[in-house]
């Protein structure tokens, strides 16, 4: 027995041999193992944030035309003179009647004598327009001052036609002579078509 109970001191700190039973087979050792997990029991994986570094672009909309304006109504209605009118006028500049009959006389004047010549033109299949041709610009004889050949009548004239061509529902024509001047820069408006007349 104390034999026994010295071995038994002796070899309690190496590792004991596997028992087995004469009946079981041996137990395999156990090996690392390298199967692959199990999708269903594998915790989804968070998706990586996106990168905040690179700056969004946005797409610029292509330019859009702005709309166009609605055409103005005639002092008479609609807003097409030809072929839904016949327009009757008399012309003229302010100061005489030596250039027409619409400068004898006031601009009211003009404007309701235009409108009781142009009565007698209805019934013929067109609607009436009675209109006011006025000069502004007169053609003269020399070069005068700026060397144009062409004088314009006040602008003070001008909206005082104007305003008579309102009362009466009329349209007042500007009838422009520019002399010796490119007729387009003088009066506002640029083009390749305007040139200088001699």
């Amino acid at each position: 027995m104390a034999l026994i109970a010295l071995l038994a001191a002796c070899t309690s700190g190496l590792p004991r041999p596997p028992q087995t039973s004469p009946s079981s087979s041996p137990t395999p050792t156990p090996t690392p193992s390298t199967s692959v997990p199990d999708p269903t029991t594998t915790p989804p994986t968070t998706p990586a944030a996106p990168s905040t570094s690179a700056k969004p672009t946005t797409a610029k909309p292509p330019p859009t035309k702005p709309p166009r304006p609605p055409l103005a109504a005639l002092p008479r209605g609609g807003q097409h003179i030809l072929p839904a009118y016949r327009v009757v006028a008399y012309y003229g500049a302010p100061g005489g009647d030596e250039l027409g009959v619409l400068g004898g006389g006031t601009p009211d004047q003009a404007a309701a004598a235009v409108a009781r010549q142009a009565a007698k033109y209805a019934g013929f299949g067109r609607r009436i327009q009675p209109a006011m041709e006025l000069i502004a610009t007169v053609a003269q004889g020399g070069p005068g001052g700026d060397g144009l050949y062409s004088k314009p009548i006040p602008a003070s004239d001008i909206a005082n036609y104007l305003a008579a061509a309102h009362r009466h529902k009329l349209l007042l024509i500007l009838d422009f002579s520019p002399g010796a001047a490119s007729s387009c820069p003088r009066f506002g408006k640029t083009s390749s078509s305007c040139s200088t007349r001699r």
